[in-house]
């Protein structure tokens, strides 16, 4: 797969990417569904994603509780214009360690420190060894709305769809890895 985004190329510890996915990226044009099908699908299909979850702040409505419904109601939702799509941080995992311990502590961290911020997200894990992909990490993305969720309605951008986001989501997740690993 191709990048659809600009990672941030800023140096931090952890071995993390973060950057913003917008509607037009090189020659490319983005959709939030597409964006999100291409990580739930790679490879033209022939890698399906090892699992993914759909996270929302605790008041979202019971109607956007649906991936398909919430990526919907986004796109009718963006503005004339909007560039910002979606923000993807990913958390890469060694090779040795449990997926499901993996999975459950990205999980934690990002509805803590994403959906925290009143970010609908999808999160997925790829483990590129399952698929025979040996030289690839396990490794979670964090696909976030790039919008506050305020009820039903999407608000004010996040300050993680501007440059420096790496910065903070990085040393957020260093200390979270090291209050619970």
């Amino acid at each position: 797969m191709s990048l659809d985004y600009a990672p941030e190329r800023e140096k931090v510890a952890g071995d993390v990417v973060c950057g913003t996915i917008f509607a037009e990226f090189g020659n490319r044009t983005n959709s939030v569904r597409g964006a999100i099908e291409r990580r739930l699908t790679l490879g033209g299909g022939t890698m399906a994603a090892h699992r993914h979850e759909l996270l929302l702040p605790p008041d979202a409505p019971d109607l956007l509780l649906d991936r398909e419904n919430l990526v919907s109601h986004y796109e009718r939702s963006l503005l004339p214009n909007q560039r910002e799509l979606l923000v993807i941080f990913t958390m890469r995992f060694e090779r040795d360690g449990s997926l499901h311990a993996q999975w459950e502590l990205a999980r934690s961290f990002v509805r803590q420190h994403i959906v925290g911020r009143r970010l609908g997200t999808v999160l997925v894990q790829h483990c590129p060894g399952l698929a025979g992909y040996a030289d690839g990490k396990p490794h979670v993305h964090a696909l976030a709305i790039a919008r506050e969720l305020i009820g039903s309605n999407f608000a004010a951008f996040t300050p993680l769809s501007r440059p420096g986001a790496k910065a903070i989501l990085a040393a957020e997740w260093q200390a979270w890895q090291a209050a619970h690993c």
